[in-house]
């Protein structure tokens, strides 16, 4: 399975993060979610960050 990287930072969308994460596995491809760290992200991302590190 191919990876594709995805960048997040302060601006990014946590919906459009969402989506691309749930869907790339779809079409054959792994998500890797990249940032520079859970204290440094909005306050947005963070519930994405948490979510991600249940799995």
């Amino acid at each position: 399975m191919s990876k594709i990287l995805m960048p997040i930072g302060d601006d990014t969308e946590v919906l459009d993060t969402f989506y691309a994460y749930y869907r790339l596995p779809e079409d054959g491809y792994e998500a890797v979610v990249a940032g520079r760290g859970y204290a440094e992200n909005t306050e947005v991302l963070k519930e994405f960050i948490r979510l991600l590190n249940q799995r």
